[in-house]
């Protein structure tokens, strides 16, 4: 029988889905080199508030979350807020489709890209509080906002009242929801 020896653990490659060392969130790969991956789903389905962090540890060796995953939250019906961490830059298509109890969700300063229906089918969304200024016309999805209600507000950095108004607008967001500088 071989001895065993000593390995240093196995580092993910690209495309992995892994687990942090912690908290058991499940993360895809998304760059090796840069240490990046993409927040897949919560540890808990059943969780009611969920913070997307900004790093997570995977044996031992820090990566950054910069993104959340397509279908991320998709259909999870007992998630109420999320506040999304300062790493993430890209919110991914159907990321919170149909979370129907979802109340408030915060989105960190670095977000650029919101994808395709992300926030489709969240009925109860009250506010959406968007940090970011980074958001464009080519980063944002045209269906980005589709299906809010006059239900929601979205706050935005005050400077960016005016542009994100029009950008949102553009982008399927009902003309019921306010739209209010913080």
């Amino acid at each position: 029988i071989p001895k065993k020896t000593a390995t240093t653990p196995q580092l993910p490659k690209k495309d992995d889905v892994v687990k942090d060392d912690k908290t058991s969130v499940k993360v895809e790969v998304s760059d090796v080199k840069k240490k990046e991956v993409k927040y897949k789903e919560p540890a808990n389905k059943k969780a009611k508030t969920v913070s997307i962090p900004a790093t997570v540890k995977i044996n031992g060796v820090t990566y950054k979350v910069t993104k959340i995953a397509d279908n991320a939250f998709k259909n999870n019906k007992t998630v109420t807020k999320v506040t999304v961490g300062s790493n993430i830059k890209t919110i991914g298509k159907n990321a919170f489709y149909k979370c129907t109890k979802l109340k408030t969700v915060k989105i960190g300063k670095n977000v650029t890209t919101i994808g395709s229906n992300a926030f489709k089918g969240c009925k109860k969304l009250k506010t959406i509080k968007i940090t970011s200024t980074k958001l464009t016309s080519k980063t944002v999805s045209k269906k980005a906002f589709k299906g809010l209600t006059k239900a929601t507000t979205i706050k935005v950095p005050k400077k960016k009242l005016k542009a994100y108004k029009k950008l949102f607008k553009q982008k399927g967001l009902s003309s019921k929801v306010k739209v209010k500088g913080y």
